[in-house]
């Protein structure tokens, strides 16, 4: 767990959040005039904790941002933000009780009594793992493209992944780990048995505050006190010189109806859906790859910061 609100690290945070409302700016949001660039914007009364995905980190070999400029751009007009660090591949409720040891020391460093955890990908299961078992903590959960409720990956049986690919899917976790100096371990056959063959069906019986009553429908704005929000994309191929964006014109037809290439539009509904049509794809949404971003879309950046004053609005 890293804190993108102290000055550790503080020049390269600071230029990182210099280059992110330059972005902004040059995307047609002027900073000395537009009032989501103004002092006090972000500022949340309670911390912002984000929480990665699969094959997910913080930041590795100290260059390499998994949240890309998120952080450093919601820190620079008033919100306390905290990375989490979780395992790379394992199932969410290793994951969540990694997320919600993590909580545990935020609320102790800073004296808050909740904080506001947003996820992204699987990050939005652990997030939901927390929300189910130590709701208390929990201000807000944020999900950024997760995928609830995906009944192509319940088609998929663990049986159709090899050892190799269990093999290989141990060393790109390690080999991620590795290089983010991560402790946590990896599990890949506890991660698709969570995710694939009715894992997830089974996690959403267990865990379903937050969750549609009827397929592509909104979920409840709040759940044991704790307001829920979503929001997700339906681009794939989106920019021309993205070198990942080829992996998400590949798996987006693997989807019935519009997807971000990983995870199909309805399938991210949890909670109050503030958008499900971004034209973005599932590293678009977090200012991936090395901020190639569609410019003629909201930028991702940009949606995080409204983000946070939609938060700082409600008194969270």
């Amino acid at each position: 767990m890293h804190s993108r609100s102290t000055p550790c690290g503080a020049h390269t945070r600071h230029a990182l959040a210099v280059l992110a409302l330059a972005t902004l700016a040059a995307c047609g949001t002027d900073p000395a005039h537009d009032p989501a660039l103004r002092a006090g914007f972000t500022a949340t009364r309670y911390p912002l904790v984000l929480t990665p995905g699969f094959l997910g980190f913080d930041t590795m070999l100290d260059a390499i941002d998994y949240w890309n400029g998120i952080p450093e751009a919601l820190a620079a007009d008033g919100a306390e933000v905290f990375v989490t660090r979780v395992s790379q591949v394992n199932s969410s409720e290793v994951r969540g009780e990694q997320v919600l040891r993590q909580i545990e020391e935020i609320l102790a460093i800073t004296g808050a009594e909740k904080v506001n955890l947003i996820g992204h990908s699987q990050g939005t299961l652990d997030a939901r793992y927390v929300l189910g078992v130590r709701p208390e903590v929990l201000a807000s959960v944020t999900s950024v493209a997760g995928p609830h409720v995906v009944p192509e990956f319940d088609a998929v049986t663990p049986n159709l992944i090899s050892d190799a690919g269990f093999a290989l899917l141990t060393a790109l976790g390690n080999f991620m780990k590795a290089l983010e100096g991560g402790t946590d371990p990896n599990d890949p056959a506890a991660a698709s048995a969570f995710l694939i063959g009715g894992g997830l069906s089974d996690f959403n019986a267990r865990f379903p505050a937050g969750l549609p009553s009827e397929w592509c429908g909104e979920g409840p704005a709040s759940e044991r006190g704790v307001a829920l929000y979503s929001w997700s994309g339906i681009g794939q191929g989106t920019v021309a010189n993205d070198p990942l964006d080829w992996l998400f014109k590949n798996t987006g037809p693997f989807f019935d109806g519009p997807s971000d290439g990983l995870v199909p539009r309805c399938s991210s509904h949890f909670g109050r859906v503030i958008r499900d049509d971004y034209v973005h794809n599932h590293l678009d949404e977090i200012n991936w790859t090395f901020g190639l971003v569609p410019e003629y879309e909201t930028h991702p950046v940009a949606v995080f910061r409204n983000h946070a004053n939609r938060l700082r609005t409600q008194g969270l």
